[in-house]
């Protein structure tokens, strides 16, 4: 967990040599709520410790103080929702993006004690947010790779259309527990696989997404991040991803290249640059090959349709 600490007075809002003695008197500093929201969306989270000397001399009590710490929470709360909400505007306005749902509560379908029941209660509560921005999810992609094959009905059920599944390699099935995931033996061998052909190229026909009432999208490459300890090797991750986005555009089959986008935040230019090299790649694929890039809900519409 990623954690910043602030004060309150002088840091989120405008201090005073009187005491903030009630909620009227508390002011935000222009900008201190947006930047806590940008943390927030960053993957920070943000804890405040303050010391109000005012309640010990008797200035103002304990529910008075609460009262101005709540006024301050909810002003926060509003400006991450006001945040959010201008980040999925600007996604569903960006031709080729889709609004899509990792779950509400980062829901694990494979823990211990974890039912049906209550990941239906997730996912209606994903698309009731979704809906009050105008939006209905159609695409899902489980945390942490915990797919249930016994839950994909409860997906259909709740108008989702496809889902991103693992690849069929033993080293990348999900594991029911954070430990069975996350072995050594498979971490070692997940990290090889991205510099050297371990497992094959993991391409798919669409006609085997179909996975009974929804798509299944297997992912195909996971784009690690770039690493100075590694960097000799990048030329080996780059190779490892273009033969097998080739392999996929002479065969007219799926390449799914996926990553995490604050997985880029550290070595913002080094990763950009990957990334484009990828980009430069595909538009090679597209003129010889007429490989498209696509969403999910994209090919799932295809899949659907008379003739996908």
């Amino acid at each position: 967990m990623k954690l910043i600490v602030l004060d309150r007075d002088g840091v989120i809002n405008v201090d005073s040599d009187q005491f903030i003695k009630s909620p009227d008197e508390w002011k935000p500093i222009p900008g201190s709520l947006e930047a806590i929201a940008r943390l927030n969306e960053s993957g920070w989270r943000v804890v405040v410790a303050s010391n109000q000397s005012g309640v010990g001399r008797g200035l103002f009590d304990m529910d008075t103080l609460n009262a101005i710490n709540e006024k301050m929470t909810k002003a926060i709360a509003q400006a991450v929702t006001d945040k959010t909400g201008d980040l999925v505007a600007a996604i569903a306005d960006t031709a080729g993006q889709e609004l899509a749902s990792h779950t509400f509560s980062h829901y694990y379908c494979l823990e211990a004690g974890q039912t049906a029941e209550a990941f239906r209660a997730d996912l209606q509560a994903a698309q009731a947010v979704a809906s009050r921005m105008g939006h209905h999810l159609r695409s899902l992609v489980f945390p942490r790779n915990q797919w249930n094959a016994q839950y994909l009905s409860v997906l259909a059920e709740q108008g989702f259309r496809c889902f991103r599944g693992n690849e069929s390699a033993w080293m990348y099935q999900a594991g029911a527990t954070e430990t069975a995931q996350h072995h050594p033996l498979r971490r070692a061998l997940r990290l090889l696989d991205s510099y050297l052909n371990l497992s094959g190229h993991h391409t798919y026909a669409l006609t085997d997404c179909q996975d009974g009432a929804v798509c299944n999208f297997p992912a195909s490459r996971f784009l690690r991040p770039y690493s100075p300890r590694l960097a000799a090797l990048d030329g080996l991750r780059l190779q490892r991803i273009t033969r097998a986005m080739t392999y996929a555009a002479r065969h007219q089959q799926i390449f799914h290249l996926w990553w995490h986008p604050h997985n880029f935040g550290r070595y913002l230019t080094e990763n950009m640059a990957m990334l484009e090299k990828i980009i430069s790649h595909f538009h090679v694929l597209e003129q010889q090959y007429g490989m498209r890039s696509l969403n999910m809900g994209e090919l799932a519409a295809l899949v659907e349709a008379p003739h996908g």
